[in-house]
C-alpha cells in the first residue's frame, strides 16, 4: 500500500488498530461517533483549539470571551462542559502572559524524511520564540489527564514535531522544548529531546512506514484495545461484532455516495 506522506495520526493510528488505519487513509471513511461521550469531547477539543488560536494576543477574559460566544454555534456539546470553558480561558490569559514571540499559529508544515522515499507532514498548534532563540512548540490538549514526561519523552507526534522545527528553523533539536499545554488543567508538561532521541525514532517510524506499504488490503487487522470504546468505526468493525459482508457494502455504499457528491461539487464549480 503506497504511501508517501506521514503524519503524526497516520502513525498513532497505525499503532492502535490496523483496521482503523485501512478504514480511516485507505478507503477514507470518515468516523461515526454514535455515543455523546466521544462526541461532546471531539467538539469540545475543537472549540478550546479555535479559541486560543484567534485569542493568542488576547490580554484580557472580555476579548477571549467574545471570541468563545463568536465560535461557539460552529460546535456541538453539552451544557456540562460549557463550565470548563472560562476556566480554561483564564488559566491561559495566566499562561499566555509571559511567553514572548508567537511565530506560528496551525502551523502546516511538510518537511522531507531523513529516510528516503517519504515526507513528514502535519499541523502544530503553535510554536514561540524565546529570548534566546530558543524554540517552543505547545500542543493544546483538552483529555481529562495530563500526559507524564516520561509519556512526552516516547509521544510519536511531539518528536515528529520537533524534528519539523528543526528542518524549517534550522535550530539544533536540543534548543527545541516541546510541550502540552491542558488549559482547562492549567497543566503545562515539557521536556527537550536528545538529537540521538528523535534520529531512533525517525528510524523506527520508517521500519511502520515500510510496514504499511508492505500490505495488501486485506492484511490490515483489527486491534481489540483500550481505544475501542472510542472508535466511530465500529459499526462496521469485525472485532465489534460486525458482520464482514454487511460491512463491505455499507462500505461500498458511503464510497459510492461520496463519489456522487464529489462528481456533483466538481461539476457545479465548472458551471458559470
Amino acid at each position: 500500500m503506497f504511501i508517501n506522506k506521514v503524519s503524526p495520526s497516520k502513525i498513532k493510528v497505525f499503532d492502535e488498530c490496523k483496521k482503523k488505519y485501512k478504514f480511516k487513509y485507505i478507503d477514507y471513511l470518515k468516523e461515526d461517533f454514535n455515543d455523546t461521550l466521544s462526541t461532546d469531547a471531539l467538539q469540545f477539543g475543537q472549540y478550546i483549539h479555535k479559541i486560543l488560536e484567534d485569542g493568542v494576543n488576547c490580554t484580557t477574559y472580555e476579548e477571549l470571551n467574545a471570541i468563545a460566544k463568536s465560535v461557539r454555534s460552529q460546535f456541538t456539546f453539552g451544557k456540562e462542559k460549557e463550565s470548563l470553558t472560562e476556566v480554561s480561558l483564564r488559566n491561559f490569559l495566566t499562561f499566555n502572559k509571559p511567553l514572548t514571540e508567537t511565530i506560528s499559529t496551525e502551523m502546516r508544515f511538510t518537511v522531507p524524511s531523513p529516510c528516503e522515499g517519504y515526507e513528514l507532514n502535519g499541523i502544530i498548534d503553535r510554536v514561540v520564540m524565546g529570548k534566546t532563540g530558543d524554540l517552543l512548540v505547545i500542543d493544546y490538549k483538552t483529555s481529562k489527564r495530563a500526559a507524564s514526561k516520561r509519556s512526552l519523552y516516547n509521544d510519536a507526534q511531539m518528536q515528529m514535531y520537533a524534528y519539523a522545527i528543526h528542518k524549517m528553523y534550522d535550530v539544533p533539536i536540543d534548543r527545541v522544548t516541546v510541550a502540552h499545554y491542558y488549559p482547562h488543567l492549567d497543566k503545562f508538561v515539557s521536556i527537550k529531546y536528545p538529537a540521538n532521541h528523535v534520529a531512533m525514532f525517525l528510524k523506527d517510524q520508517k521500519g511502520k512506514v515500510w510496514d504499511i506499504r508492505k500490505r495488501k488490503k486485506d492484511d490490515f487487522h483489527p486491534v481489540i484495545n483500550r481505544f475501542c470504546d472510542w472508535c466511530g468505526y465500529k459499526d462496521i468493525c469485525p472485532a465489534q461484532g460486525a458482520d464482514p459482508v454487511k460491512a463491505e457494502k455499507l462500505i461500498e455504499t458511503i464510497k459510492a455516495k461520496r463519489a456522487v457528491e464529489k462528481g456533483h461539487y466538481q461539476k457545479t464549480k465548472k458551471s458559470p
